[in-house]
């Protein structure tokens, strides 16, 4: 792990989050909400980077996350601020009427973030490693708490609900939008490699996939497929490719130059680059090193770029509606670490690519319906739609004291697996 490979890990997670609260920023904004402080990273402060007069403009000393702080979402301690009459100004620390506080730890994203094309160096198309843990707690306002405590009936929690659901949805379709456009200009900026030189030495096994249950581990070398040679990975790869759905032996030699013959059943999945068709994937990436980018013009760029956004969707409706494929799927920051460490090596082509497919990941992430993230909230203005009322402030933090706990429980078990998981 290179000092380049953290840095570029920490720039990829600020600029994801920034994204991502910038859509519930400006939406808020267009709707005339005070918005208090846009941080990127938690904790103690440590740059005020600008005040405008009503928002300030902070970085934060952890790096993991930011959110954003609107005032009249939080109930918290304002009755009390009032009827002690407290000091009430803003202090340094998040506020429970943060919302979007984005942790940046569980990410759906594609393991061939580190490939500018996306699959053309990994033989299967990774699936998400679930970020954007938000750990938002969306408390609302009875009206009488809201004449105790003073709080602005023109705040958050009073807004139409047309405005409040804009506010919430801002997030992921920003992070949707920027995912798009990072891999849409990959071609008219650093360009597209011309040059992969590929190896038949595995770089990267994906858990679930044929060759991880077959015991494939990365530093193996496969020497031969239906006991015919491979000379390069490409060769390696597209032999994998021209059998989905049917049986491949493999002749394998480990890292101790031991060698052994498995049998798998590579995958069938949509070929991006011939529709209706299928290609087979068994999980696995060889070591591949690129060379001779060039430029693409920018509608071909857009074209590519386009053409790889809905081949992400497509390949994550597979996977979610496949248990067994997400669990074993799934991994955190550390998997996030790892694919950034190998991006930074790869170039700058490579860390866009990285960008793209975790924005898209971060925003699908946070639309599922679970309580602290934007889709819970979604959802529970649904129900407020349906009920044609709001649920109280103590039903509101039971709920979201519920998904806390889930998504702290899910983020353990996650960066378990990313640690001791192979």
């Amino acid at each position: 792990m290179s000092i380049f490979g953290v840095l570029t890990f920490i720039l990829v997670l600020a600029v994801l989050v920034f994204f991502h609260e910038l859509g519930h920023f400006l939406f808020a904004k267009l709707f005339r909400m005070k918005v208090e402080e846009f941080a990127i990273g938690f904790g103690p402060r440590l740059l005020r980077v600008y005040h405008d007069g009503e928002t300030e403009y902070n970085l934060r000393a952890l790096p993991l996350g930011g959110f954003v702080r609107i005032k009249g979402m939080e109930i918290e301690d304002a009755t009390e601020r009032r009827l002690t009459g407290a000091d009430a100004k803003t202090t340094d620390a998040p506020q429970s009427g943060t919302l979007g506080r984005d942790v940046a730890g569980l990410t759906a994203a594609y393991n061939t973030a580190a490939n500018p094309q996306m699959n053309r160096s990994l033989d299967s198309v990774a699936e998400p490693h679930t970020s954007g843990m938000e750990t938002t707690n969306l408390s609302t306002m009875s009206q009488e708490a809201a004449e105790v405590s003073g709080a602005d009936p023109d705040g958050f929690n009073n807004r139409p609900i047309y405005q409040r659901f804009w506010v919430i949805l801002g997030g992921p379709l920003f992070s949707f939008l920027f995912g798009w456009l990072a891999l849409c200009l990959i071609g008219v900026t650093f360009g597209i490699p011309q040059t992969e030189t590929r190896t038949t030495v595995i770089e990267q096994v994906i858990a679930g996939k044929p060759a991880f249950k077959a015991g494939i581990q990365k530093g193996d070398k496969i020497v031969a497929i239906n006991d015919e040679p491979m000379t390069d990975g490409k060769q390696m790869v597209d032999t994998i490719h021209s059998f989905p759905g049917k049986p491949i032996t493999l002749t394998v030699e480990t890292a101790k130059k031991q060698t052994r013959t498995v049998t798998v059943t590579p995958d069938p999945t949509p070929n991006p680059e011939k529709a209706g068709e299928t290609m087979g994937i068994i999980g696995i990436a060889p070591y591949s090193e690129f060379s001779d980018y060039r430029r693409e013009g920018l509608a071909d760029s857009f074209s590519r770029g386009t053409g790889l956004t809905a081949f992400w969707f497509v390949r994550m409706s597979q996977v979610l509606t496949t248990p067994k494929e997400l669990g074993a799927s799934v991994g955190g920051p550390v998997a996030i670490l790892k694919q950034s460490n190998s991006a930074s090596q790869q170039g700058g082509s490579s860390i866009v690519s990285l960008l793209g497919q975790l924005s898209l990941s971060l925003g699908l992430f946070n639309l599922f319906p679970i309580p602290i993230l934007d889709g819970g909230h979604l959802a529970l203005m649904a129900l407020e739609k349906i009920r044609g009322r709001k649920l109280t402030a103590d039903q509101t933090n039971r709920v979201f004291t519920a998904g806390f706990i889930l998504m702290a429980t899910l983020f353990v078990v996650i960066l378990f697996k990313d640690i001791f998981g192979r």
